[in-house]
């Protein structure tokens, strides 16, 4: 996706695999465990029921059975009609078991006087508006990709909903009890992994562990 915006010292201390799977996130494949904790159990199937299923939206999968086929990912880039240069970079990911929608979202970067670094911006549009997500990124010492939505207050990285009327008025609200973080890094095998954590006023309700796997393109003779 090429939307890693960090300097370039930053991505000289980038784990190759991790770089590489940004740069060429169209070449790999996924597998995904899914973890609800506790009481938030119930919640994830009545979010999936009331909107998830619906919209075709974050249906975010209830257990690992869901996703034991893997998902469906694909990489959709829109040109500016007139310089016909990349202006949106959208990853679209199905549940490959049921078709569902996990993620459809917007990839880019922005920039926030409140941090020295551009930020990792993610759209996902909805009726009347969209959810957004804005994420600091630090690379770790031990080259991981570290991806943060924690922030305390409006103009922070964190979760925000926008909504539009008929009239073209637009209204922000940032979702302060909303908090995440997203972890790439190679682990002990060499193997390409995320895990990605989401917490409610504090409280862990849901861990996503993926493994990323680069396809395998064969050659044919004929």
């Amino acid at each position: 996706m090429e939307q890693i915006g960090i300097s370039d010292q930053d991505k000289n201390r980038l784990n190759e695999k991790v770089a590489d799977f940004y740069e060429n996130t169209s070449n790999y494949d996924f597998e995904v465990w899914s973890e609800w904790k506790g009481i938030f159990k119930p919640f994830g199937k009545l979010l999936y029921l009331l909107f998830s299923k619906r919209l075709q939206q974050l249906n975010l999968p209830l257990n690992s059975i869901d996703t034991a086929k893997g998902l469906k990912s694909e990489i959709i880039k829109l040109n500016d009609k007139q310089t016909k240069e990349i202006k949106w970079t959208i990853w679209y990911r199905i549940i490959k078991s049921t078709n569902d929608v996990i993620y459809s979202g917007i990839y880019t970067t922005c920039k926030n006087p409140n941090y020295e670094s551009p930020l990792l911006k993610v759209v996902f549009p909805l009726p009347n508006g969209n959810a957004s997500v804005v994420m600091t990124q630090k690379v770790e010492k031990d080259g991981s990709l570290l991806l943060c939505s924690d922030g305390k207050k409006f103009g922070d990285n964190g979760f925000y909903f926008t909504l539009t009327n008929k009239k073209g008025e637009y209204w922000a609200r940032f979702v302060k009890s909303m908090h995440e973080w997203i972890r790439v890094y190679e682990d002990e095998e060499n193997v390409l992994r995320a895990d990605h954590n989401l917490n409610f006023y504090g409280i862990r309700f849901l861990n996503l562990h993926y493994r990323m796997n680069k396809k395998i393109h064969y050659k044919s003779d004929v």
